[in-house]
């Protein structure tokens, strides 16, 4: 059994006005429906005809998503507190589901392996500018520019895809903790009397920091592999690098998962505030008809909604590559924890400082949204 899911934004039905709030009677039968109807043309003479959502898909021109499903799906409409969500539940042979499921989670990771390639150099340029301390350095990096050109004139062109293979491992893994984990979090939240707002805030925290939890030991390999400013063929291997970690420091908070709390305030802080503004602006903001404008909407949506939550997470960005990355002293660790990295940071080098790599970081979100 297999679940697609559509908002109610996405599928063009309103909320207050499918089963409005106000309504007691209608309200608490939204609540008590978990009936599972086995005709779509029943359910839209039912629940549809009795609405406006018909007359707002007549008006606005949009597809009635319930007449192109299958006569033999079921539609299962649950209430989470105000949040509407429609579910087709299809049951068909078990093989071709799996080939189906398969078939999703590989175009998933193909789409997730390209935009690692793509933007994995500014990866590479952001966490050399977090981990640089001072601008005295001989080695640090003036600008953007200047990085690019140094890393390819001492490094080589390999050097801009040093760590890559942390996160592509982590790809598919990543995408899919984060996801079921927010649908998850709505769903608890939606037995709690919240605003829509706080609901996909709360959710996106949730999700950010059990995303964390999976993602921190490919991030303590991939920052250390990314600092190292040999060419590539010099470098270790990742496999030979996690394994020295490992040997050296073990697995626990000062080892493999060393930079967990930051880790957990980066991907927590991201989420809560990129879902909660993106979903609540996506809801404000009208659909547009034409499918240019519409695809630019969510674009610029998404990459709004992106650049708001990096500049207010990315100074947690920057303590997890100095605690993760190679410490000012050999043998000797100064960065130690997230909130005391923070305020070393800003004591030696000032506020600017939290902010390193926020270019392109931001930069590295845009192929995200397409």
């Amino acid at each position: 059994m297999s679940f697609w899911i559509l908002t109610t934004h996405d599928c063009g039905l309103l909320p207050n006005t499918w089963f409005p709030r106000d309504d007691n009677k209608k309200y608490r039968l939204m609540v008590k429906l978990l009936t599972v109807w086995r005709s779509i043309h029943a359910v839209k003479k039912e629940i549809l005809e009795e609405t406006t959502t018909s007359n707002f898909y007549k008006k606005n021109n949009r597809p009635n998503y319930c007449e192109e499903r299958p006569a033999e799906w079921d539609l299962l409409i649950l209430d989470l507190n105000g949040f509407y969500f429609v579910q087709w539940l299809c049951e068909c042979d078990w093989k071709k589901e799996e080939g189906r499921k398969q078939t999703f989670l590989n175009t998933c990771y193909e789409l997730g392996l390209v935009e690692i390639c793509l933007m994995h150099p500014l990866d590479v340029v952001k966490t050399r500018f977090q981990i640089q301390r001072c601008s005295t350095d001989p080695n640090s990096y003036k600008s953007l520019g200047d990085s690019f050109r140094t890393i390819f004139r001492t490094e080589g062109l390999f050097g801009f895809y040093k760590g890559i293979l942390p996160p592509i491992l982590a790809e598919t893994p990543k995408r899919a903790v984060k996801f079921f984990t927010f649908e998850q979090y709505k769903k608890l939240l939606g037995y709690v009397s919240l605003s829509p707002a706080l609901t996909f805030a709360i959710a996106g925290l949730g999700s950010g920091l059990t995303e964390a939890i999976v993602v921190n030991p490919f991030e303590v390999v991939k920052v250390g592999l990314q600092a190292n400013r040999n060419t590539f063929t010099e470098q270790p291997s990742t496999m030979s690098y996690a394994r020295h970690i490992i040997k050296k420091e073990g697995l626990g908070l000062q080892g493999l998962n060393k930079g967990f709390t930051a880790t957990l305030g980066r991907h927590g802080v991201f989420n809560m505030v990129y879902f909660g503004f993106y979903y609540n602006v996506k809801n404000i903001i009208p659909v547009n008809k034409d499918p240019t404008l519409e695809f630019l909407r969510k674009f610029g949506i998404g990459l709004l909604s992106g650049t708001i939550a990096s500049v207010i997470n990315i100074p947690f960005d920057v303590a997890k590559s100095r605690i993760q990355g190679p410490q000012p002293v050999p043998g000797e660790i100064k960065y130690r924890t997230c909130f005391k990295t923070m305020a070393t940071v800003y004591q030696e080098e000032g506020i600017l400082a939290l902010y390193k790599g926020l270019l392109p970081k931001i930069m590295r979100l845009g192929p995200g949204f397409l």
